[in-house]
């Protein structure tokens, strides 16, 4: 997010992302440089963590805050291509926050916004412990969050089956594999990312669809990967196992006489001792 103050040359400052992750102890840069990319020399600079200045540059003499001590610079050589960069060295906990890059030039003053994020395990990419399961034919998410919610726009993410990458996120757009088995069938809700909800969705699933997905998490040196396992029951058999036993249960009925509405064998046999016995009376009397 770019600020103008006061209008004058047009001129904007600019970074390539508004979140940095580090872990403790690591070294941060916060890149920010000019547009066009112009001369800073004669500038003014200053770099603030919230309120407080971290870093200040004018009549190329360089003042920083006591708070960042040899550990808060930006290269003077880079200034002369417009690059107005902040390097913090071994960063802390406390460190982390919102930090703004104001940069004056005669009556103009642009400022970025860039927020320093201390990883380290405070941020999990959370998934189910156990598998998956859902039948032949319909649709599922594979569930995949940051915790604490952390904004993933800025980041690359990345789904793969297996070793297959399906799904991929990348500076604002979303691209799926060209595979005929996933084309169409994979999504993910760009909104959700905000929120840091990287949950991915698999419509019309079949049997095949099962095995090993994993979401991958990529943003400067930041990293982390989950694994979750799909599996997908295949419900034709089932179904053909059923109507089998159905029809089976249909002809044994059709070849049992309708005796009290059950079938054993034993009332058979009763049933056919009765006819021949009727006979046999008939029989007898038709004679005498």
């Amino acid at each position: 997010m770019t600020e103008v103050t006061e209008i004058g040359q047009e001129l904007a400052l600019v970074s390539p992302s508004d979140i940095v992750f580090c872990d403790p102890g690591d070294d941060a840069v916060l890149s920010c440089h000019l547009k066009p990319a112009i001369s800073a020399v004669s500038m003014e600079i200053k770099w603030w963590n919230k309120t407080d200045l971290v870093c200040h540059y004018k009549n190329r003499q360089v003042t920083v805050s006591r708070h960042y001590e040899d550990r808060a610079s930006f290269s003077l050589q880079e200034l002369n291509t417009g690059n107005v960069s902040l390097t913090i060295r071994d960063v802390r906990r406390s460190q982390r926050g919102i930090y703004i890059c104001a940069v004056t030039h005669g009556c103009q003053t642009i400022k970025e916004y860039i927020f320093l994020h201390i990883c380290s395990q405070d941020v999990k990419l959370v998934v189910p412990t156990g598998p998956v399961c859902t039948d032949s034919g319909s649709d599922v998410i594979l569930p995949a969050h940051l915790l604490p919610e952390t904004n993933a726009v800025s980041m690359d993410i990345r789904w793969f089956k297996g070793t297959e990458l399906i799904y991929q996120y990348k500076n604002g757009q979303d691209m799926t594999n060209n595979d005929r088995l996933t084309m169409n069938r994979v999504s993910l809700s760009t909104q959700e990312l905000r929120r840091g909800n990287l949950t991915l969705c698999l419509s019309n699933v079949n049997q095949s669809d099962s095995g090993d997905y994993t979401c991958k998490l990529i943003h400067n040196q930041y990293q982390k990967t989950q694994v979750i396992h799909l599996q997908v029951r295949e419900l034709q058999k089932h179904e053909h196992t059923h109507k089998s036993k159905h029809q089976a249960d249909e002809l044994t009925f059709q070849k049992t006489p309708n005796y009290g509405g059950t079938y054993t064998e034993e009332r058979n046999i009763m049933w056919k001792e009765r006819v021949v016995i009727k006979t046999q009376d008939e029989q007898e009397k038709g004679i005498l």
